[in-house]
């Protein structure tokens, strides 16, 4: 479930490749969208309010947040895409997948890549740092999920990567088990909840 950035509305997305939109305030349907033939692993909203979905049918698709109408739809690298998140300052988002630890930095007009994130040091490439967002600020990006650094005894940690995405990054030791989400706060840290 995300809310749209001005908080008049939700959406969720379904096992049967479903978005629902809802009205946050009266919580009536605003619109259906059949998305993909699979699981919606995850959508967000950009900052001027489109949504964008991510499936394991391999597709990135952007709707406007007005009529939902389909915009833009582009193959992902790797099918098992799993997570998105868009930079509040516009510009970028992030994507994640099930069976990599890589993350691309994408255009948000274009959804091409335009850097992948740097993933050495991970204890296995195919772990997965999956769990993505950006601070409100968007000077950072926080990633985590199940990447260990170079050794499997090791806690799971969280990649956070300076300069909007764009920078070096800092790797933080957080749990024993997997990470299940990460959302930022308003003093510009985050939350992160193991599962």
């Amino acid at each position: 479930i995300e809310m749209s950035p001005d908080g008049t509305m939700f959406a969720c997305g379904a096992a049967d490749g479903s978005v629902r939109v809802y009205n946050s305030r009266t919580l009536e349907l605003v619109k259906s969208i059949t998305s993909c033939d699979n699981t919606i692993n995850n959508l967000a909203w950009d900052p001027s309010g489109n949504l964008t979905t991510v499936c394991y049918d391999g597709k990135i698709r952007m709707y406007d947040g007005k009529l939902f109408n389909l915009l833009k739809e582009i193959n992902s690298t790797t099918p098992r895409i799993y997570s998105i998140a868009f930079n509040p300052r516009g510009g970028t988002f992030a994507v994640g997948y099930t069976d990599t630890s890589i993350i691309e930095l994408r255009d948000a007009s274009t959804l091409r890549v335009i850097q992948t994130m740097d993933n050495k040091g991970t204890a296995y490439q195919r772990d997965a740092l999956n769990k993505l967002s950006f601070s409100i600020d968007g000077s950072y990006l926080v990633a985590s999920g199940t990447c260990r650094v170079n050794d499997a005894a090791e806690k799971i940690f969280a990649r956070i990567y300076s300069n909007g995405g764009r920078g070096p990054y800092v790797d933080v030791p957080l749990f024993e088990s997997g990470t299940f989400d990460i959302k930022p706060l308003p003093n510009n840290k985050m939350s992160v909840r193991s599962a």
